[in-house]
């Protein structure tokens, strides 16, 4: 989100130039009256009327400097750059209608009234005092707009990862996979008990990691993939020859670090979109190298599929977004459906 100027709205576009006008009017009578005795502070109020119109001039110069401003030079590409030239710029204007807009005026139609020159140094420091202050405001506001900002963009993070977390859980505690599970169990208990037992054993390490990292941002690399042999045991026994696994990971990144249960997320979602038969066996493969972990499948979409949230997938995109400063990269072929998954460095600190 970009921020735009308060001036934007014209209403208060009126209101600050009827307060800056009336201000600056007042400012400058109150110093020259404390200059010179015979000045009197409370001038006639047509010289308020002057200064608001100027003011109001001003400020809808100063609107469309700002927009084109934000276009060329926008505040969160360079503060201190955009706060200088802002301000440099805004000075020039500023001076030229108050100081040589005002001396023009005066030769035209005043060619008897005395210039004092120090009554227009005074003048012009006013001026100058006056654009600084506006820019210092327009500064203060921008920094609060980045602040909340930051704050409601934390907000949606933390929603977001909730909400990540919760479907991860849902995918792996849901009925559907219970009973497939235990199905497959019932069958083993019947062929070979040494087979259901060790089944038992990578079922229980399968729910144990996800409870335990149900409240983790990031997890080992490593740690993952062991979580993922058990997950791929369970599905082996399931599917047989029908779901082949592949893998070819990079032993140096081991140590960084992903999100948990991100490649079960992505498995589960081949598993449950692609057709599996001893036809058309599902070819899944885990490929770690060049800072990224991706999960490839082959694609033979089933014709009809059950019902999917779609946010899989855009959970993943969102909380890596604030994760790593390097997508999520989905490449989705004729052939071949790829996910990319941005590895962290091990020093990442919550």
């Amino acid at each position: 989100m970009q921020y735009q100027s308060f001036l934007q709205n014209i209403k208060i576009r009126v209101s600050a130039a009827l307060v800056a006008g009336i201000f600056f009017k007042f400012i400058s009578d109150v110093i020259f009256g404390l200059l010179y005795k015979n000045y009197s502070i409370f001038q006639p109020f047509f010289g308020y009327f002057q200064s608001v119109g100027l003011a109001f001039l001003v400020i809808y110069i100063y609107y469309l400097l700002e927009k084109r401003l934000n276009n060329a030079l926008p505040w969160n590409q360079s503060l201190i750059k955009r706060f200088l030239v802002q301000l440099a710029l805004e000075i020039l204007i500023i001076f030229s209608l108050f100081v040589v807009f005002r001396w023009l005026i005066l030769w035209l139609f005043y060619q008897n009234v005395l210039v004092v020159i120090t009554d227009e140094l005074i003048l012009i420091f006013t001026v100058i005092l006056v654009a600084f202050l506006y820019n210092l405001l327009n500064l203060w506001i921008f920094l609060l707009f980045q602040w909340r900002h930051s704050l409601a963009e934390m907000e949606r993070f933390k929603k977001e990862s909730a909400e990540s977390k919760f479907e991860a859980l849902q995918n792996q505690i849901n009925p559907h996979f219970l009973f497939n599970s235990l199905n497959t169990l019932s069958s083993l208990m019947y062929e070979n008990v040494d087979t259901a037992a060790s089944y038992i054993r990578q079922l229980s390490s399968v729910y144990r990691y996800v409870l335990e990292n149900s409240q983790t941002d990031l997890v080992p690399l490593k740690q993952e993939l062991t979580f993922i042999d058990a997950y791929e045991y369970l599905l082996g026994l399931r599917f047989s020859d029908r779901l082949l696994f592949k893998r070819n990971i990079d032993n140096r990144l081991l140590d960084s670090m992903i999100a948990p249960m991100t490649l079960q997320l992505l498995i589960e979602n081949a598993v449950k979109h692609n057709v599996i038969s001893a036809k058309k066996p599902l070819t899944i493969e885990i490929v770690a190298q060049n800072g990224y972990v991706e999960i490839r499948n082959n694609v033979q979409i089933k014709t009809a599929e059950g019902y999917s949230s779609g946010q899989g997938l855009k959970n993943i995109q969102s909380r890596y977004q604030f994760l790593s400063p390097n997508p999520v990269v989905i490449e989705n072929s004729e052939s071949q459906f790829v996910v990319q998954i941005p590895l962290i460095e091990s020093t990442y600190k919550k």
